[in-house]
């Protein structure tokens, strides 16, 4: 018998890997250069431990059906309020990039968060949190706030 507080042990089962193409899919909307995409992918689907990639698939997969079911909201705006996402590199590593290298080839768009934390101290701790980590998290975070922000403006909550 456990303990309330004990989990018995399970067998690790590796995850199956993410399905590169689908996350591609879903990078289309945001990062349109096909080289740019491929790599945001790739960090994604295979970068982090397994079941870090499998959860993360599995939220995108989701929230990539609900913004499929929702109802269109006519043309996307050409270009919303989007946050860079900065590389986290060393600093002498940072020094010796170009300024275009500095940051993912994806931008976090920022309109659900303004309208979800209308205070800017909070808004930039928000987004601050969401783009930190290592590659796999910042881009996941970064990719789900792009979807919701479509999904929801899609329910009629944005321009």
């Amino acid at each position: 018998m456990h303990s309330r507080h004990s989990r018995p042990s399970k067998p690790r089962h590796s995850a199956p890997p993410p399905d590169r193409a689908a996350i591609e899919a879903m990078l289309a909307p945001w990062v349109p250069d096909p080289q740019d995409r491929a790599f945001v992918a790739r960090c994604l689907g295979d970068e982090g431990p397994p079941h870090h990639r499998a959860s993360t698939f599995a939220l995108l997969s989701l929230l990539q059906r609900a913004t499929d079911l929702a109802p269109p909201a006519g043309p996307r705006p050409a270009s919303g309020p989007t946050v860079p996402v900065p590389l986290r590199v060393p600093p002498h590593v940072r020094e010796s990039l170009d300024p275009a290298e500095r940051e993912y080839p994806i931008a976090m768009p920022s309109g659900a968060l303004a309208r979800c934390f209308p205070d800017p101290v909070a808004r930039s701790l928000a987004v601050e949190s969401l783009a930190d980590g290592p590659a796999h998290h910042a881009l996941a975070n970064v990719l789900m706030v792009a979807m919701l922000d479509e999904l929801l403006r899609r329910l009629g909550d944005g321009p």
